[in-house]
């Protein structure tokens, strides 16, 4: 009897923890999915550029940024003007581009249709870990660990399609003529998310060789 009872202990803290490695991505998700329109820090990619004008000599700077809630653009103003619209695409009248540049052309069309997978996966995740909480306190870790590692397999899903987008915003910029003008970063946004997505999936390989 107290094997099985230091047994069931065992099983409910291995998954507690996984429960609670999980929490950070979940959390790490989250505030990204408010990017950068509501959390300006944080974006999956940006871009700047500072050119002298002609007539002022003034430092002008120019910024876009973008990420799972749309975009943002600065034009020499700490005032942002952002646009929830997906997929997102800078303006060039705002910018004051010139008609030979074509940096918003970099932002790519097709692949930012995916990126409100973000917010899919958000929900997703927060009805795997009620649910999974549910499993350990009434059903004493029944399916829990199929909900976390399925949590996981969805996180290296939106990872991948994250990354190629923002891989292929870089190559864009780097082949177009202006690219020593516009410089290329990789926003904190993809940053958190590259991080939620390999401690879990550490985690999650640790359990399954722990498993076997």
């Amino acid at each position: 009897m107290p094997r099985d009872k230091w047994n069931a202990l065992t099983l409910t803290f291995i998954i507690s923890a996984g429960v609670s490695v999980l929490l950070m991505p979940f959390a790490f998700f989250l505030v990204v999915s408010f990017s950068p329109n509501y959390i300006h820090a944080l974006s999956l990619a940006w871009v700047e550029s500072k050119v002298i004008d002609g007539p002022t000599q003034q430092l002008i700077t120019r910024k876009i940024s973008v990420g799972p809630a749309g975009g943002c653009m600065w034009y020499n103003s700490s005032i942002s003007k952002c646009d929830l619209g997906v997929p997102y695409v800078p303006s060039s009248e705002y910018l004051h581009l010139a008609p030979n540049q074509n940096v918003t052309s970099t932002f790519p069309v097709a692949m930012g249709r995916a990126l409100p997978l973000n917010h899919v996966v958000v929900i997703l995740m927060g009805l795997c870990l009620t649910v999974a909480l549910l499993d350990i306190f009434f059903f004493k870790g029944g399916i829990a660990l199929y909900i976390i590692y399925f949590s996981g397999f969805m996180l290296w899903i939106v990872y991948f399609l994250e990354s190629t987008y923002v891989g292929t915003l870089s190559h864009r910029l780097d082949k177009i003529y202006e690219h020593e003008d516009w410089e290329y970063h990789a926003g904190n946004g993809f940053i958190l998310i590259t991080v939620a997505t390999f401690v879990a999936s550490i985690f999650l390989c640790g359990g399954g060789a722990a498993g076997d």
